[in-house]
């Protein structure tokens, strides 16, 4: 899974997406891991009023800059420098051998980070551990077609399907840069031919229809969706675990 450690996806697999993942209620860091942060995500941090997204906030970005000193070892974890578009997405400002694209997605249980060489991708994650039928989100997330399908759902059923459809929505419009810019109900997912295909129906964001797409249960609640904007995309799952160096394995 792992190629040479300090840069696992190497320069020549475009292909590959990693996933990095932990669960920031055990992640035990030390003052080394936080003095990579910087001033700004310092300051960042003393928004949070509440302790569980302070630690959601704490360990994706410290996890953020030690995975992508994994792939680029010349940049250390405290000298890597950040810029978001228009819409908000980061992306990485330091110059590097090889094009580096990164997407973040964390909740109170999970903080994943994809990573890809090939182009851009988009991560969500999910639970729907707290989560009872969601008719007000549905009403404004999703299209007529995908409504119907809902309500033909056994009750039982409901949870999961709007987690899936839900993470799979997200993770596509991060992958292009547009975040919650664009309504999620102008887009459309379906499950055809024994995959999921995405239609902006209105928007007419991409002309390509070839992207990759995947979707895992990581435990009975929690949904991942990772989305590429390029076809034939390997993905592998990654865990994250800082040890007293700062080190990852």
């Amino acid at each position: 899974m792992l190629g040479v450690p300090g840069d696992s996806l190497g320069t020549r697999n475009r292909q590959a997406i990693e996933i990095w993942c932990c669960d920031p209620r055990r992640c035990v860091l030390t003052t080394s891991d936080r003095d990579v942060l910087s001033a700004q995500e310092r300051d960042a941090m003393t928004s949070f009023r509440s302790q569980d997204a302070h630690r959601q906030y704490l360990v994706s970005r410290v996890m953020l800059r030690r995975v992508l000193s994994r792939y680029e070892p010349r940049v250390t974890p405290a000298a890597w420098r950040f810029e978001k578009d228009g819409c908000g997405k980061p992306r990485v400002l330091n110059a590097t051998p090889a094009p580096l694209y990164f997407n973040i997605s964390h909740i109170s249980a999970c903080v994943v980070i994809a990573v890809s060489r090939g182009g851009e991708v988009g991560v969500d994650i999910e639970t729907c551990a707290k989560l009872p039928d969601p008719q007000a989100l549905i009403a404004l997330c999703f299209s007529d077609a995908e409504k119907r399908h809902h309500t033909g759902l056994a009750s039982a059923e409901r949870c999961q399907a709007f987690i899936r459809r839900w993470t799979l929505k997200e993770a596509w419009l991060k992958a292009l840069g547009k975040g919650l810019s664009v309504p999620p109900a102008s887009i459309e997912c379906t499950w055809q031919a024994g995959r999921w295909q995405i239609d902006d129906h209105h928007h007419r964001l991409t002309s390509r229809r070839d992207w990759s797409i995947e979707q895992r249960a990581l435990t009975k609640d929690v949904q991942l969706a990772v989305v590429a904007a390029y076809p034939g995309a390997s993905m592998d799952l990654i865990p994250w675990l800082p040890s007293c160096n700062g080190d990852e394995r």
